[in-house]
C-alpha cells in the first residue's frame, strides 16, 4: 500500500482518475469525516488517498511509504473557500472562508496548509507539484515505479483536467455519492471551478494575502511558492556560520567528547520581573522559549536564570511562564502574568509563609493595593536573597554566564565562568546627549566590567558589531552578530474588519488611513521631527485625508514639548503605552510605521510592522537600514523636509506601498527566533570549547571618570 497525502484542493482527485484511466489501477481512501463510509479493505488498494496529517493515520499503517502531493497554499484556500460557499454553505461568505482557511484555527483545515506541508515532506519518499501534475501527468505518475507496480500506460486514455468540470469518472464526480445526472454536473461545476494555477492572484485580497504570507511564508518559500518580485536580501549575519536545518538539532549542539558533563549557563533574565516588557525583555523571553524547544529532549544543558534580587531559577522551572506566547486580554491579566514568575521565585526559596498571604492578599484587595503589598513581601523577601547570593556565589561555577544587558552586569560578579554578554547598542556613545543621564553612566560600567573579564559578544544587528570593532576597538573575532527577531505566533496581520474596528475606537482614532509611530516617547525617538514633517505634508497637501497615531510611554525630556504639538494639530493623536494585544492591529491598519529614530541598536518596530504587512518610514542610521532592508522607505531622520517627502509617498502611491507590504512580510521570515537560538546556542559551544582564559585586566582601557553607581542607579539598572 502506497499513501498519497495532499492538502485539500490540491490535484488528488485528478491523480487518481489519471491512474485509473491510464494504468488501471483502482484507489481509495482514508478519512474520517461522517457524510460517507471508508470501504471496509481500503488498506488493500495498491493507493489510499488522505488529508490527514501522518499523526492521524492507523498506527498499524503509519509507516507505509508515502507520496506527497503539494499546491501553492494561496490556491488552496481561494479554492477551499469557493469550495464551502457553492457546495457546502451557499450562504457564507466568501471573505470570511478566506480568513478561515488561512488561519486555520484550532487545528482546523487538517492544521493548515503550512503544518500540513511540514509534517508531510519529512514522512514522503516522493514529493510532486500540482503544476507538474497538470502539465505531466503521465511523467509525474511514472516516478512511482519504485514503489508500486504499474502496467504499461494507455496513453490515449489521458483525460485532462478540464475534462473533470464536464465528464463522469470514478472519482470525484459524484457517482460516489450516489448523485443524479443534474447534482452531478453542479458538483463538478463547483469542485473543479477553476484548476487554475495562481488563481489566488486575482482572488484573494490584499490584507488576506500578507496574512497568509505571515502564517505560511516559511513554507511558501522552502516549497518554492514566494513571488520572485517579493524577493528581499537577508539580515546580515556575516559573522556566523550558516546553520543548516537538522531533525535533530540538540544532538549536534551537545556533542563534547571532552566534556561529557552538563553544560551549565547562567543566563540574565532580571528584565522579566518588571510589570512591563520593553524590547529587551522581548528578546530574553522569545530566547528562553526557543532554547527551551531546541533541548526539550537533551540532557547534557542546564540553564539557570539570574533573575536579579529574587535569586535563581533553573529555566525549566519556569517553563510555563516562558512558554506563555498569548498576549495579556487586558491590563489586570497583564499585572497577574507578570506576578506568575515573582510568585514561582517566591515559593522556590521556600518562602511559602509569605507565598500564602501575598495569594490571600491578591484574591482580596484591589490591583494598586496588591501591588502595594507584593513590594512589600518582595522587598523583605530579596534582601534575605541577596546574602544567600553572595554567600553561595563563592563556590558557583558555570560555563557559561549570558549577560543579556551590560547595565546589569553587577550579579555576574558573584559567578565564575566564561562570560558572553549581549549588547544592543551603543548609545551612551554615539548619542550620550539624548539618553538618560543614569543608563549613560551604567552602560558604561557595564561594558567596562566585561571587558575587564574578557568576555565575548553577541550583537544584535551587523551595524552595532561594527560600531564595537571602531568605537571600542574590540576584537571582531570575539563578536557574533545574531540580529533579534519577532513571533509570527503574536505580531501578524490582522484581518478580520471588526478587530481592527474595535481596537481603533478602543483608542479613539478616527477613521481614515493614519500613519503609526511606536515607542518610548523620549528624545533619541525624534518624535518631534517626525510630527513636524507631518505639519508640512498636511500644509502642502491638504486634499490627504491623513492622521498621525503615537503610541509608547512617556519617556524622559521634552514630553511637554511633544503635548503641545499633539494638542496644536487635529490630525494627530498621543494613545500612550499600548499592550501587546492591540499593537499588531494598529501596525496592520497603518499606511505605515514611521520610526526615524536619531540611533538605534536594532530598530524592533520596524521589523514588528514588517511581520503584520506594513512598511516602514525610517531613519538611514545605525542599524535601521539592515532591518528594513529594502521593504521600507528610508529618509533623513535630521530633515524635516526629507521625512515630509517620505509621507508623501507613502499617502499617495497605493502600488508602492502594496509592494513594500509584500517585501516587508518576506524579509520579516528571513530571521525567527529557532534560528536565533540556535546560533546563540553554537556560540555558547564554541566559547565552552575554546576553554578560554580570563586575563586579571583588559587590554583595552575605557574611561573611568564616573564615580561607583549610587544604589538608586543600580536599582535603575
Amino acid at each position: 500500500m502506497l499513501w498519497l497525502a495532499s492538502y485539500p484542493r490540491s490535484g488528488s482527485t485528478f491523480f487518481r482518475n489519471v491512474l485509473m484511466e491510464v494504468y488501471g489501477i483502482e484507489s481509495s481512501t482514508y478519512h474520517d469525516e461522517t457524510d460517507y463510509p471508508l470501504d471496509a479493505d481500503f488498506h488493500k488498494y495498491p493507493i489510499v488517498k488522505t488529508h490527514l496529517r501522518p499523526s492521524q493515520l492507523p498506527h498499524n499503517l503509519g509507516d507505509a511509504p508515502a507520496i506527497y502531493l503539494v499546491r501553492d497554499g494561496r490556491d488552496c484556500a481561494v479554492s477551499l473557500a469557493w469550495y464551502k460557499k457553492q457546495l457546502l454553505e451557499p450562504t457564507s461568505d466568501l471573505q470570511t472562508n478566506l480568513i478561515e482557511a488561512t488561519k486555520a484555527s484550532h487545528g482546523s483545515y487538517f492544521g493548515g496548509w503550512s503544518e500540513h506541508v511540514r509534517e508531510w515532506k519529512t514522512k514522503a519518499v516522493l514529493i510532486i507539484k500540482f503544476e507538474e501534475l497538470i502539465e505531466k501527468p503521465i511523467e509525474c505518475l511514472e516516478r512511482l515505479r519504485p514503489w508500486i507496480d504499474l502496467p504499461k500506460p494507455s496513453y490515449d486514455k489521458l483525460p485532462k483536467f478540464d475534462d473533470l468540470r464536464s465528464k463522469d469518472f470514478t472519482y470525484g464526480s459524484g457517482l460516489e455519492h450516489g448523485f443524479d445526472q443534474q447534482d452531478r454536473k453542479r458538483w463538478r461545476e463547483g469542485k473543479f471551478r477553476r484548476g487554475k494555477v495562481g488563481a489566488w492572484l486575482d482572488e484573494m485580497p490584499e490584507n488576506i494575502q500578507l496574512a497568509y504570507y505571515s502564517q505560511h511564508g516559511l513554507q511558501l518559500k522552502e516549497m518554492g511558492y514566494w513571488q520572485p518580485n517579493t524577493s528581499s536580501r537577508e539580515f546580515s549575519i556575516s559573522q556566523t556560520p550558516p546553520v543548516e536545518p537538522s531533525a535533530d538539532i540538540s544532538s549536534s549542539l551537545t556533542t563534547n567528547e571532552r566534556k561529557p558533563c552538563k553544560k551549565r549557563v547562567l543566563i540574565d533574565a532580571s528584565k522579566l520581573m518588571g510589570n512591563h516588557q520593553d524590547g529587551i525583555g522581548r528578546y530574553i523571553k522569545e530566547l528562553l522559549a526557543a532554547i527551551l524547544e531546541l533541548t526539550a529532549d537533551d540532557d547534557q544543558w542546564q540553564f539557570d536564570l539570574s533573575l536579579g534580587g529574587f535569586g535563581i531559577l533553573s529555566l525549566k522551572e519556569c517553563k510555563e511562564e516562558i512558554l506563555e506566547k498569548r498576549p495579556p486580554e487586558s491590563s489586570e491579566e497583564s499585572f497577574v502574568q507578570c506576578n506568575r514568575m515573582q510568585d514561582r521565585i517566591i515559593h522556590a526559596s521556600e518562602r511559602r509563609r509569605e507565598a500564602k498571604a501575598a495569594n490571600q492578599v491578591r484574591a482580596i484587595l484591589s490591583r494598586s493595593i496588591r501591588l502595594f503589598c507584593l513590594k512589600l513581601i518582595f522587598s523583605a523577601h530579596k534582601r534575605i536573597q541577596k546574602v544567600r547570593n553572595l554567600l553561595a556565589g563563592q563556590s558557583t561555577k558555570y560555563d557559561i554566564i549570558h549577560l543579556t544587558l551590560p547595565n546589569n552586569f553587577e550579579f555576574s560578579k558573584h559567578f565564575s565562568g566564561h562570560l558572553i554578554t549581549t549588547v544592543h547598542d551603543l548609545s551612551h556613545i554615539a548619542c550620550p546627549e539624548l539618553q538618560a543621564p543614569a543608563n549613560v553612566r551604567t552602560l558604561l560600567m557595564g561594558l567596562n566590567y566585561v571587558e575587564e573579564r574578557r568576555s565575548q559578544y553577541i550583537a544584535v544587528s551587523e551595524a552595532t558589531r561594527q560600531a564595537m570593532v571602531d568605537e571600542l576597538a574590540i576584537d571582531g573575532d570575539r563578536i557574533e552578530t545574531i540580529p533579534n527577531s519577532v513571533s509570527h505566533d503574536w505580531c501578524k496581520p490582522v484581518v478580520e474588519q471588526k478587530t481592527i474596528d474595535d481596537v481603533r475606537k478602543s483608542h479613539s482614532i478616527p477613521s481614515g488611513p493614519y500613519f503609526f509611530s511606536v515607542g518610548t516617547i523620549e528624545p533619541r525617538k525624534n518624535i518631534h521631527t517626525l510630527i513636524d514633517a507631518f505639519n508640512q505634508l498636511v500644509e502642502e497637501h491638504p486634499e490627504l485625508d491623513v492622521n498621525l497615531v503615537l503610541a509608547g510611554a512617556a519617556g524622559w525630556e521634552k514630553m511637554p514639548i511633544i503635548e503641545q504639538k499633539v494638542m496644536e494639530s487635529p490630525r494627530i493623536h498621543y494613545i500612550g503605552f499600548v499592550d501587546d494585544n492591540d499593537l499588531p492591529t494598529l501596525y496592520t491598519a497603518a499606511i505605515a510605521t514611521c520610526y526615524i529614530s536619531k540611533y538605534e541598536g536594532f530598530g524592533l518596530p520596524i521589523l514588528e510592522s514588517m511581520a503584520c504587512g506594513t512598511p516602514a518610514l525610517y531613519g538611514n542610521n545605525s542599524s535601521m537600514p539592515e532591518v528594513a532592508g529594502n521593504s521600507g522607505i528610508s529618509v533623513d531622520a535630521d530633515d524635516v523636509s526629507d521625512v515630509s517627502r517620505g509621507l508623501y509617498q507613502f499617502a499617495s502611491d497605493s502600488n508602492l506601498r502594496h509592494e513594500l507590504a509584500q517585501r516587508a512580510i518576506n524579509h520579516s521570515l528571513e530571521v525567527n527566533w529557532k534560528k536565533v537560538a540556535e546560533l546563540t546556542l553554537k556560540n555558547y559551544e564554541r566559547v565552552i570549547d575554546q576553554s578560554i582564559n580570563t586575563p586579571e585586566s583588559s587590554t583595552i582601557s575605557f574611561p573611568r571618570s564616573q564615580p561607583d553607581m549610587s544604589e538608586g542607579e543600580r536599582r535603575a539598572a
